[in-house]
């Protein structure tokens, strides 16, 4: 098997290569200024990573909302991935997932307050909220990293713990989808998923394995994992089972997993690619490991793969015991203040244009 997997690698090497070379040209045509970017006037923190998917950048997005929230006017731009509308639109709380996307719709539902809107074209997308939105004070770009027509004030990169970046390679080889040393463009690089007791020893030895320059700031954060609670709303709280039917439609799975096994049940996983949309032959095959095990299991899924499965045709007999684990982006060591002040330093000297709503979040 491992040799198989070296002789993959030899194969796939020079459309790596050449990919790299894709990359690498368009980053020098940007840097040129012979492609151009957009910056806007509204002051625009993008939250992104260099790798394909699983880096944590949705509870990211959460967590910069209840960091700033209370002192900033807020809205947020998304690609609205794999959503069936191609178009631009804000985002509704009664708003269906195929419509806008699994991600976004999860921030509405959870920040009604908050603008939220979809749109694959970021500088058009950041020019309708100034116009839907005037008094908006910081606009969130989820996954806009490399969607350089854009060029955004501060950038903010989630770096997975479990897949260190300086192992990895570039795409179809690896998960890395731009160039490494593209880091230097991040004001702010978060290494998410960490060990809530991640040791000073090893933080410093990240810290030596990334090289940072001085104007960047290196933080660490882990994920918070809250109680199971019913996706559907009238069906019965949450109640530790013999066994447990994990359902996984997510880049990086293993950790949810693990977090499931710690719960003292039995697991049996069903792993889907990331953002699926579940078909007919996957809900037949949920319900048949559920009928397996009937009255001794739980359905237990995460937060995104909740908004796609209220849309899926369900029979009743399973949605009363389907549940989701809603999750939270924690900073280690109380660094929050460390990253509001780097926003509030980056917002104040980029803020000619209007004043800052101290203490108010509606719009």
């Amino acid at each position: 098997m491992e040799r198989d997997k070296g002789l993959g690698k030899i194969l796939l090497a020079p459309v790596a290569g050449l990919f790299y070379l894709v990359v690498k040209g368009r980053h020098t045509l940007y840097n040129a200024n012979i492609l151009k970017s957009h910056k806007p006037s509204i002051p625009t923190i993008c939250v992104g990573n260099i790798t394909v998917g699983g880096t944590g950048k949705t509870p990211h997005i959460e967590l910069l909302i209840e960091l700033l929230s209370k002192n900033y006017r807020l809205a947020v731009l998304s690609r609205g991935y794999k959503r069936k509308y191609k178009g631009s639109r804000e985002v509704l709380t009664s708003d269906v997932y195929s419509n806008v996307g699994d991600e976004p719709l999860q921030i509405k539902q959870k920040f009604p307050n908050i603008p939220v809107f979809v749109n694959a074209k970021r500088v058009e997308g950041v020019a309708q909220i100034a116009v839907a939105y005037p008094n908006v004070d910081i606009i969130l770009l989820d996954d806009a990293f490399q969607h350089r027509k854009i060029a955004a004030g501060l950038n903010i990169i989630l770096i997975d713990y479990n897949r260190p970046i300086w192992e990895d390679n570039m795409l179809p080889i690896g998960n890395l989808r731009d160039s490494y040393d593209q880091i230097s463009r991040a004001n702010v690089v978060i290494i998410t998923k960490c060990p809530a007791n991640l040791s000073p020893m090893d933080k410093r030895i990240l810290t030596k394995k990334l090289q940072l320059y001085p104007y960047q700031t290196l933080l660490f954060s882990h994920i918070e994992y809250g109680q199971p609670a019913p996706i559907f709303p009238d069906s019965k709280s949450y109640e530790k089972s013999e066994e447990t039917i994990v359902i996984a439609g997510i880049a990086a799975p293993q950790p949810f997993i693990n977090h499931v096994k710690s719960m003292n049940t039995k697991v049996t996983p069903l792993i889907f690619p990331d953002h699926h949309n579940f078909t007919s032959k996957d809900i037949n095959l949920i319900v048949s490991e559920f009928r397996k095990k009937h009255q001794s299991v739980n359905l237990v899924t995460t937060e995104k793969d909740a908004k796609r499965l209220l849309e899926a045709n369900l029979p009743e007999e399973i949605k009363n015991y389907l549940y989701f684990v809603p999750i939270k982006a924690r900073l280690s060591d109380n660094s929050d203040n460390v990253l509001f002040n780097k926003i509030a330093k980056y917002v104040k000297e980029n803020s000619d244009y209007c004043g800052v709503h101290q203490g108010k979040n509606t719009q």
